[in-house]
């Protein structure tokens, strides 16, 4: 894994797990699932913001790193 915005080989794998078993979703449990995931997501970036906080390293330029990650990827 080189940079941020990677997969690990073992995350790769599993995302194919998850794959194979949401193709097998009703559209509800589909709905269902995206919305639990978006919280689960929102609670994880809420406490990456309070340990950056609590760090007290600067929430903007972590942001910023993710953000060039993601497009250089």
């Amino acid at each position: 894994m080189d940079t941020l915005g990677e997969l690990s080989l073992e995350q790769e794998l599993e995302l194919q797990i998850v794959r194979k078993q949401a193709s097998q979703l009703s559209l509800s449990q589909a709905q269902n699932y995206i919305v639990e995931m978006m919280r689960q997501m929102m609670i994880r970036d809420n406490l990456v913001d309070h340990l950056l906080t609590q760090t007290g390293l600067p929430q903007a330029k972590y942001s910023q790193a993710i953000l060039f990650q993601r497009k250089s990827a």
